[in-house]
């Protein structure tokens, strides 16, 4: 597709880029939150229910403190396991123990700090289009008055995309063969190996979700962090010890995405399409029949946001050339890394321990 253009396309272009993101927002659902007092019981049972990743944490003075994720919880698990280790406390007591800490007590002894990014409700699409180039994951959008009125992720700016027909006939000519991750450099992760090797896989390498591939590395499932969310449905952590596919049967109904594919010389267009209609966050490439390559939300973000940056003539400048982590999710913040780090370096001997129980 050509750099130049008509002068009436571009002033649609410009008027769609400038949509203020509280547009983009539904205010009559309100917004998903936690509370600083709650338990992590309750958290999960409210990420689970609401099928997201994160919701924000409000204080007494409903000042939103951030985000707790799925993320937070899962290293909540590791330091369970390490403690697990030295005091040979029973999965089920443990899983127990955790079931009623509070959030805050959590996101404090990882550390956490204040870094949750929150917009006016007038900023423009293009300045949070390009934080979700970037690898962003989500955005509190408040209003005058400073009130958190919702929160904006990758998923929410595409299903607006998805349902402008013009956006759409702008972009439909890029192929999703050239914004994808070849096959060849996506992290996967094997059938033989037990749900909690694989969450040490998703975590090590600092992504949201992986391909499950046999022996003979054909593609057989799917594990995304969501998968995780209802673990506090059950008495024991040892679910966690199944193979990754009997963990995925365990689980089947509560969260598991599945396997979406589409043809390699797509175009971005219909993969939008199929991404809003289906609310999911990524797509296998295949060509006959076998997966080449993968495509995720930050791909597509940043896809789109390079060629409006060709398109205006650089207006919406940014360093796009930055190399980001494999399967393109955002690493953690830098304050938790070294509780991250701390927490991976023990794992290989908490698990041999865990196995003998």
């Amino acid at each position: 597709m050509g750099t130049t253009k008509s002068k009436e396309q571009e002033q649609q272009l410009k008027h769609f880029l400038d949509t203020p993101i509280v547009k983009l927002l539904d205010l009559s659902r309100g917004v998903v939150t936690l509370r600083t007092t709650d338990s992590l019981e309750h958290a999960m049972h409210v990420l689970h229910e609401h099928n997201i990743l994160s919701a924000p944490v409000l204080t007494e003075e409903n000042h939103c403190f951030g985000f707790f994720a799925i993320d937070d919880i899962l290293l909540h698990f590791f330091d369970i396991l390490r403690l697990k280790n030295l005091k040979k406390v029973d999965a089920k007591s443990a899983l127990k123990v955790a079931k009623h800490e509070k959030v805050i007590d959590i996101l404090k002894r990882q550390n956490y700090q204040k870094s949750v990014k929150l917009l006016p409700q007038n900023t423009p699409l293009n300045t949070v289009l390009r934080s979700f180039a970037q690898g962003a994951q989500r955005i509190g959008v408040i209003d005058t008055n400073r009130k958190l009125i919702g929160v904006l992720s990758q998923s929410t700016v595409i299903s607006y995309i998805a349902q402008e027909e013009s956006v759409l006939s702008e972009i439909q000519d890029i192929p999703v063969s050239k914004i994808a991750t070849p096959w060849s450099k996506v992290t996967k992760v094997s059938t033989k190996q037990t749900a909690i090797d694989a969450l040490y896989t998703l975590h090590s390498e600092s992504i949201r979700f992986c391909p499950v591939v046999d022996s003979k590395g054909t593609l057989i499932n799917h594990l995304s962090l969501s998968d995780f969310k209802s673990i506090y449905k059950f008495d024991s952590l040892s679910i966690l010890w199944q193979k990754v596919n009997k963990f995925l049967q365990t689980i089947q109904g509560t969260g598991n995405e599945g396997i979406y594919t589409t043809r390699y010389n797509a175009n971005i267009k219909r993969v939008i399409r199929r991404i809003h209609k289906r609310k999911i966050h990524q797509i296998y490439l295949v060509s006959d029949n076998q997966p080449v390559g993968l495509i995720t939300l930050t791909d597509i973000c940043k896809g789109l946001f390079d060629h409006y940056h060709k398109v205006t003539g650089g207006r919406l400048s940014f360093d796009i050339s930055s190399p980001r982590p494999t399967n393109h999710y955002l690493a953690p913040p830098r304050a938790r890394d070294a509780k991250i780090r701390r927490s991976m370096d023990l794992f290989p001997v908490v698990r041999k321990s865990l196995d003998k129980l």
